[in-house]
């Protein structure tokens, strides 16, 4: 029994492996029209947040430029934020959004990174993250 569960389990974690390098390496090039335009609304979701005094920010009061982009949630605090589209099949979930980044407070210089992440009801999956570039609040 010992026998077939280590090569089963070494399986998995290459599997796991492999998943997480294909969802960090596909998708969109660097500041591609749709990474702008996550980058933008982004801003406008962390600047409506800190004018808000750092209170949540409800999904009928987002800001207006997530309305052109398929948002399925969207999460923020005082040095990230990140919006993220989310399909399910069969009861499992895999999510491709965006995330800014700043290292302090004080900064600001951001960093854009591509986000995916995947699941199901029991296991929440890892996140990765691909940084795009760098952005600021004028980008």
């Amino acid at each position: 029994m010992r026998k077939r569960i280590l090569p089963l389990a070494a399986a998995l974690l290459l599997l796991t492996a492999l998943a997480g390098w294909w969802f960090a390496h596909r998708g969109a090039a660097p500041f591609s029209p749709k990474a702008r335009a996550f980058a933008t609304a982004l801003f406008d979701l962390h600047r409506s947040w800190t004018t808000n005094g750092n209170a949540s920010v409800l999904w009928s009061t987002r800001p207006p430029s997530f309305k052109s982009l398929n948002v399925s949630g969207m999460l923020v605090n005082n040095v990230w934020a990140y919006a993220y589209e989310r399909d399910y099949i069969g009861g499992f979930w895999w999510s491709t959004g965006y995330e800014i980044r700043r290292a302090n407070t004080n900064q600001e210089v951001w960093t854009l990174s591509r986000a995916r992440s995947f699941g199901c009801p029991l296991f929440r999956g890892p996140r990765f993250l691909s940084v795009v570039g760098v952005v600021t609040n004028s980008t």
